[in-house]
């Protein structure tokens, strides 16, 4: 089973440390993330959790925010065939 819902964590490296900087719900298609460093790299990853049990991560995402933007975390696919994050862009 996929989960029925998402946790998102965020680093400034790849390699991490991760910290949880969300949980969604299964029906999420996206997620912004405001108050970074302009200029700084961030890396997503993202698991799916059912109750207590929780998936592995994703592969890292990354994203570098620039002024007046947000990193903005998009899912491209219902939970039920399994999620397609990828990062973006929005202006604040």
């Amino acid at each position: 089973s996929l989960g029925n819902e998402f946790v998102l964590r965020r680093a400034t490296s790849a390699t991490g440390p991760y910290t949880i900087i969300a949980t969604l719900p299964a029906t999420a298609t996206s997620f912004t993330d405001t108050g970074l460093t302009s200029g700084q790299a961030v890396f997503y990853t993202v698991s799916s959790r059912l109750g207590g049990a929780e998936s592995p991560a994703s592969a890292p995402e990354s994203g570098t925010p620039i002024p007046g933007i947000a990193t903005r975390l998009n899912n491209s696919r219902p939970l039920h065939e399994g999620p397609a994050w990828s990062t973006g862009v929005v202006p604040t």
